[in-house]
C-alpha cells in the first residue's frame, strides 16, 4: 500500500490539476486499508480515503500541496460527492455477499422478458 501511496502523492505533486481526476479518480473507491503514519499506529484509512484527501486537502501533513484552481476543484468535488454513499453501499454488500455463495440460497432475478 505504501508504494501505491507514494505514486499517488507523486501524481498529486507533478500532474496538471486538470488531469488529477483522470489519474486518481479510479482509486477513490479502493477499500484496501493501511496505516498512513507510524506516529498514529491505530489510525487506519483506506486507499480511497487517502486519495480523496490528496484531492481535497491543501496540505499533506506539514507540506503544502500544489494549488488546484477553483473551477477544477469544483469539478473534483462534484465527482467526490457521492463517494461516501458508494462506500456505505459497498460495505453493506460485502457483509451479505457470503450469504449468496451458499448452495440453495434463494435469490430473485429480473429478466428482460
Amino acid at each position: 500500500a505504501y508504494i501505491r501511496c507514494c505514486g499517488f502523492l507523486y501524481i498529486r505533486f507533478g500532474c496538471a490539476p486538470e488531469k488529477l481526476w483522470d489519474q486518481l479518480g479510479d482509486y477513490c473507491l479502493d477499500d484496501q486499508e493501511f496505516e498512513p503514519s507510524k506516529l498514529q499506529p491505530n489510525l487506519t484509512v483506506t486507499i480511497g480515503e487517502y486519495v480523496e484527501a490528496l484531492l481535497m486537502d491543501e496540505r499533506y501533513y506539514y507540506t503544502a500541496l500544489p494549488r488546484i484552481p477553483v473551477g477544477v476543484k469544483k469539478k473534483i468535488e462534484e465527482q467526490l460527492a457521492p463517494l461516501t454513499q458508494y462506500r456505505r453501499r459497498t460495505a453493506a454488500n460485502k457483509r451479505v455477499l457470503n450469504f449468496f455463495r451458499e448452495a440453495g440460497a434463494h435469490i430473485e432475478a429480473c429478466t428482460a422478458n
